[in-house]
């Protein structure tokens, strides 16, 4: 069994008060639970292997949101929690489910027009996918040389 973890920008709210806690403060706020922590605490509870299977953030923040996930996702193999994977939620923009006239640009594909239905790369989030997957490898070979 694997467990699948789903974080957004708006997951965390203080109880029983339900206020929102904002992730990009500076200096952060002292409610945020990082990524790591909270893989951590489903590891020590479950003992099985996670994979983070849905994250994303509408708009202007997307660098800033994926750049903090994936210094998590490292953090998180470095400290050899089993995670198996990360996955971006939708990779390709999408409209609101309740108003299907807002489109979310929030993939790594923006969809201008939803007419067209032409897609357009979202080139800070490919910048940041592109330096976490060369992080992956330098990780991986580490561990290769490790067993060796």
């Amino acid at each position: 069994m694997i467990f699948l973890v789903l974080i957004y920008f708006n997951n965390q709210w203080t109880y029983p008060e339900q206020q929102f806690i904002p992730w990009n403060e500076t200096p952060p706020n002292p409610y945020w639970q990082s990524l790591h922590s909270l893989m951590e605490e489903v590891f020590v509870k479950y003992g099985r292997p996670i994979v983070l299977s849905e994250t994303s953030i509408p708009e202007n923040d997307r660098y800033d949101w994926l750049k903090m996930i994936t210094e998590e996702c490292l953090a998180i193999l470095e400290s050899d929690l089993p995670l198996y994977g990360s996955c971006i939620n939708p990779i390709i923009d999408r409209p609101d489910w309740d108003f299907p006239d807002i489109w979310h640009h929030s993939g790594l594909w923006d969809i201008p027009d939803p007419k067209s239905l032409k897609r357009h790369v979202h080139q800070e989030s490919l910048l940041v996918l592109q330096e976490f997957q060369n992080n992956i490898k330098m990780i991986n070979s580490k561990a290769c040389m490790t067993r060796q």
